[in-house]
C-alpha cells in the first residue's frame, strides 16, 4: 500500500489496567485529504480495581474516523503479545484474560460476541465501514478477566494494538 500515514489515536485503561492503541490511516496515492481519526487521541478507561479472582471488567471509547471513500480497518499488535493485558511489575508474569469487540452502528459486520485477543489481530479478520455521511462512530470495548485460579500480581496492567483504515 501506498500513501501517507494519517491520524493518531491513543486509548488508556486506567485503576491498573492500561491499553495504548495507536489508530493509523493509510491513504492511496492520490490522498486522503481530511480522512482519518478525529480527534487524535482518546481514553478507553477502567475505573474499578481488580479485588478478587475471576473479576471481570468492560471498558469502551467511541472512535471517531471521518472518511470521503469506504475505509477497511484491522486490528493488530502493537509487538509480540501486546494484545493480552500483561502486569508491568518487576518479576511479574501475569496476565488478564483480554477480549474485544469492535462495534459501531457504521460497520457492516461489528461484533456481537467477545472476540479473542488472539482472533482480534487476526490479519484475515477486517471491518467495513462504507460510505455515508464521511463521519463514522466505531465503538473499541475491551473486557479483562483476573485470573480464576489465584489473585493476580499487584501492578500495572498494560497492552497495546493498532487499528488500521485502509481506503
Amino acid at each position: 500500500m501506498s500513501g501517507a500515514t494519517r491520524g493518531l489515536s491513543r486509548f488508556l485503561l486506567a485503576a491498573g489496567v492500561g491499553l495504548s492503541l495507536l489508530a493509523v490511516s493509510l491513504c492511496p496515492a492520490r490522498g486522503c485529504f481530511a480522512d482519518g481519526w478525529t480527534p487524535p487521541s482518546y481514553n478507553l478507561e477502567i475505573l474499578t480495581h481488580f479485588t478478587q479472582v475471576a473479576q471481570q471488567h468492560v471498558g469502551s471509547v467511541v472512535m471517531t474516523l471521518e472518511h470521503t471513500q469506504d475505509v477497511t480497518l484491522n486490528v493488530s499488535a502493537n509487538g509480540a503479545g501486546k494484545e493480552v493485558f500483561t502486569c508491568q511489575a518487576p518479576g511479574s508474569t501475569d496476565t488478564l484474560l483480554t477480549r474485544y469487540k469492535l462495534t459501531g452502528a457504521d460497520l457492516v459486520a461489528p461484533d456481537t460476541e467477545w472476540v479473542s485477543s488472539s482472533d482480534f489481530i487476526q490479519p484475515s479478520r477486517t471491518y467495513l465501514v462504507p460510505y455515508t455521511d464521511g463521519v463514522s462512530q466505531i465503538t473499541l470495548e475491551a473486557q479483562c478477566t483476573a485470573s480464576d485460579g489465584r489473585a493476580q500480581d499487584a501492578g500495572s496492567y498494560t497492552g497495546s494494538l493498532i487499528i488500521t483504515a485502509t481506503w
